[in-house]
């Protein structure tokens, strides 16, 4: 998948924690994908947080200040938006049990990759950045990794951080 496919996918990953810890489960784990690029196994986020959680990109004026923009989750068409409405309509339904396709992280990723590999993202949020990599095969840590906006990204695999 692209790069703007894979920060959808990653985010509908987020949304599992989120509306189950809203519903009243605790102790959750907290997954982590481990994609292909390449020839390479990494661990990345494809976007970063502020303190609210929601996705956000940084950018220079050209007064040379530093902005953070919060990407768009309300409308129809704000990618954001249609991440959420996808999962909520597999899995938001009162009699869903999220929590059990959650626990399972072979199941998890299946369905992700079901729903999400090719999602049609409309939204450009700038430069593409990987974030926080890590490569399995050598143990190199990078603080971020600019990549080519054609650069494939494969899930193969969740870890859980805890």
């Amino acid at each position: 998948m692209k790069f703007r496919q894979a920060q959808m996918f990653e985010y509908a990953l987020s949304i599992f924690p989120e509306r189950l810890s809203q519903n009243g489960a605790t102790g959750l784990p907290t997954y982590k994908i481990i994609w292909r690029v390449g020839n390479e196994l990494i661990v990345a986020n494809t976007y970063q947080v502020n303190s609210s959680n929601t996705p956000f990109t940084k950018h220079v004026r050209s007064d040379g200040e530093v902005i953070s923009n919060t990407w768009a989750v309300d409308g129809e068409e704000s990618d954001l938006y249609r991440t959420r409405k996808i999962w909520f309509d597999n899995y938001g339904q009162p009699f869903d049990n999220p929590y059990a396709i959650y626990s399972a992280p072979s199941l998890l990723l299946s369905e992700l990759v079901h729903h999400y590999s090719n999602l049609d993202v409309k939204e450009n949020t700038g430069e593409n950045i990987l974030f926080n990599i890590k490569y399995l095969k050598s143990n190199t840590e990078l603080p971020f990794l600019m990549i080519d906006s054609d650069a494939e990204l494969m899930p193969v695999s969740l870890i859980s951080e805890n």
